[in-house]
């Protein structure tokens, strides 16, 4: 044999034999892709569709490692059956989450530095995080092909980007429109539905409101959290079987505090309509609902059913304002509390209705606000023009695409079909952020109008760049354009690692791109797996869905494996905030990697797994295990030459070890073409 025990220490050391083998598997080529390797070229590759992680390192904990290890199990095993694997790393390194994690480490905002300052910064950040995180990955024994990296704001990444934002609009899937949409006033950015989360449960006293009828007749009331939001009132309504008021269909209701003026004087209240609304419910408080602009989705829908007036009384910083209306009504309730935060005009209002006798009542509810999921901040609602892609309409579609999936865990499956069956909005990709993707728009200036380039001048940066002559050749002579300041979603590129790792912007273009890597990959598209955690199924994964049946009206990989979090030992998700966190480094560095993968491995997929150390360190004792029966194996076999036949006959025992081994094997085999690697273990 080309070993012998005595070439093996006595003792196992991880801290000298990880790093060595880590270096020497990479230097050996094996897990580099080989397109025109044998394998490939029968067809057997198996392409893995990595997430790309926020770039912002200082919040990995053990979690990660469990997920990524978990993946990368069942990707050592399709190499091991032969398969020309392709396993790429990304870095998503563009949006909110890589802003939010700047103005927190250096105190500043676009509101106080330049746009290339705080891009300058941005980059930096993202830059040293990833190769915190490629350290990492190496060191936990990641088998990535290291040569595919890409960063989600590289050219590369930006130009795919850009032509899809270009090839949805001529698909008529994107359209620019003024409408309400979901606001962080915190961030000063649009967010889309899944850029929202309920916030923590809080009382939100329900406020008791008298509204008097414009005819005299019996006052109304309704119930809201939101009393400075009266002013805004366009409309009550009801159930069209609401028995007070069916033999009343022009009814209407004077606003309270809508008669105050600026200067003192009191003049005349504003009327509004009562609607009849089949989705009002009868029975849930007053059976009157208060319909203003805008509190929240249900005042959208019925402002746009039934073509409401528009009264917008809330900026884009979160402050009350005051409205820019033709008359002064409701005036005097936002100068007094003009400029302040919603808390204080919420107090100032309450005040004043209950000072004006329009306040019935107080009562406790304790409940959740919708929040930004970035920065906990409520979400208020604007009206801005905003890039939307279509997606309501797709609804049926993208969940028979849901059903063509091979889930792993089969459950999993559920989660996205709850998603794509409650979404109520269509995805809003403009941001009003500095660092992500540009969008490739110039606006005419006398028209307003938007101008796209043609897909060979991408990518391009319309805040930097002069416009192409593809978009000049669009404008009559003398007449300028203006750029787009926006940037867009995060997710519009996330949702494109598939076609990034298959060069799908190049597929038709010979153009070199500054040395990145362009060559295209059609055959790992659709690729063959997607590996991520639950939590993102309704954003990287739905949109990653959306993305290619509007693209190219196909699946993006064959099948799903859907990993669980990694938990405190009290069964909490870990966090830095919490104060829980595990740092994966000084675990791999106490125990050795494989002894975290050994923890990470006793996870059944899908599965939230706690972190016990007692469970890192029985992975510690199993490798010392392993490596003193190797040990001993070797002084027993002495001169066994592998690969001859043994001249005795087997004993009753050798046939039965045999068998075992054969049947192990092939459980072990089916387990792992599951990706059930737990119970491979097992």
């Amino acid at each position: 044999m080309s070993a012998n025990h005595e070439e093996l220490p006595k003792k196992y050391d991880f801290q000298s034999v990880e790093p060595r083998w880590t270096t020497a598997w990479e230097d050996s080529g094996v897990y580099r892709y080989d397109p025109s390797s044998e394998a490939a070229r029968a067809g057997k590759t198996f392409s893995i569709d990595t997430p790309p992680p926020y770039v912002s390192a200082a919040h990995l904990h053990v979690g990660h490692a469990m997920s990524y290890s978990q993946a990368e199990f069942v990707i050592r095993y399709k190499r091991m059956r032969g398969y020309e694997v392709f396993y790429p790393m990304g870095f998503d390194d563009n949006g909110l989450p890589t802003e939010r994690y700047v103005e927190k480490k250096y105190k500043v905002h676009k509101g106080n530095s330049s746009r290339k300052e705080f891009i300058d910064l941005c980059l930096q950040e993202t830059q040293s995080g990833a190769e915190v995180y490629k350290e990492l990955w190496r060191r936990l024994g990641l088998s990535v092909d290291w040569r595919m990296t890409y960063s989600t704001i590289a050219p590369r990444a930006v130009e795919h980007a850009q032509k899809s934002f270009v090839d949805l609009v001529k698909k008529s899937r994107i359209e620019r429109r003024a409408d309400p949409i979901l606001w962080d006033p915190r961030m000063q950015t649009a967010l889309a539905q899944t850029d929202v989360e309920p916030g923590p449960e809080v009382n939100r006293p329900l406020h008791q409101l008298r509204f008097d009828r414009a005819d005299d007749g019996e006052a109304g009331l309704i119930d809201t959290t939101r009393p400075e939001l009266v002013t805004a009132c366009v409309a009550l309504a009801c159930h069209p079987d609401d028995s007070r008021f069916a033999s009343s269909p022009s009814l209407r209701f004077l606003v309270p505090l809508t008669d105050l003026r600026a200067d003192g004087s009191v003049g005349e209240r504003r009327s509004v309509p009562l609607i009849f609304d089949e989705a009002v419910d009868p029975e849930f408080g007053t059976g009157l609902m208060m319909v203003c602009t805008f509190g929240d989705q249900e005042d959208i829908i019925k402002w746009r059913t039934h073509g409401l007036e528009t009264r917008l009384v809330i900026g884009a910083d979160g402050r009350m304002k005051t409205p820019d209306l033709p008359s002064l009504d409701g005036q005097r309730v936002h100068v007094l509390a003009k400029g302040s935060k919603l808390p204080e005009a919420r107090l100032a209002a309450r005040e004043l209705l209950e000072e004006h006798g329009y306040l019935v009542g107080v009562s406790d509810n304790i409940s959740r606000a919708s929040v930004s999921e970035r920065s906990g901040t409520p979400v208020e609602i604007q009206v801005v023009p905003q890039w939307f892609v279509k997606l309501i309409d797709l609804k049926d579609e993208l969940i028979e695409r849901g059903r063509q999936l091979r889930w792993h865990p089969a459950f999993m499956r559920d989660r996205y079909e709850h998603w794509v069956d409650g979404l109520k909005w269509d995805w809003n990709i403009s941001r009003q952020r500095f660092y992500g993707v540009p969008f490739p728009v110039w606006y005419r200036e006398d028209t307003g109008e938007a101008v796209l380039p043609s897909e060979a001048d991408l990518p391009l940066d319309p805040m930097v760049d002069e416009p192409p002559a593809s978009v000049r050749s669009q404008v009559p002579q003398g007449v300028a354009l203006i750029a787009e300041e926006d940037v867009m979603d995060t997710w519009m590129t996330s949702s494109l690692t598939p076609l990034i790792n298959a060069n799908w912007a190049f597929w038709d273009k010979d153009a070199p791109h500054d040395g990145q890597d362009v060559q295209p990959r059609p055959e790992i598209y659709p690729m063959g797996v997607r590996v991520q955690a639950f939590e993102i199924i309704r954003t990287w994964l739905f949109y990653t869905v959306a993305k290619s049946h509007m693209h190219n009206n196909l699946l993006p990989w064959r099948d799903v494996m859907i990993s669980g979090w990694g938990l405190d030992k009290k069964g909490k998700k870990m966090s830095k905030r919490l104060g829980n966190f595990v740092d994966p480094k000084g675990v791999v560095e106490k125990y050795s990697a494989d002894s975290l993968r050994y923890w990470a491995a006793g996870a059944t997929l899908g599965q939230d797994l706690r972190y016990l150390e007692d469970d890192v360190r029985g992975g510690k004792r199993l490798l010392t295990k392993l490596w003193n029966s190797t040990r001993f194996a070797l002084i027993s076999i002495g001169d066994y030459e592998p690969n001859t036949m043994a001249t005795s006959t087997p004993t009753a025992a050798d046939r039965w070890i045999r068998a075992r081994i054969r049947q192990t094997a092939i459980e072990a085999t089916a387990h792992f073409e599951g990706y059930e690697y737990s119970k491979a273990l097992r």
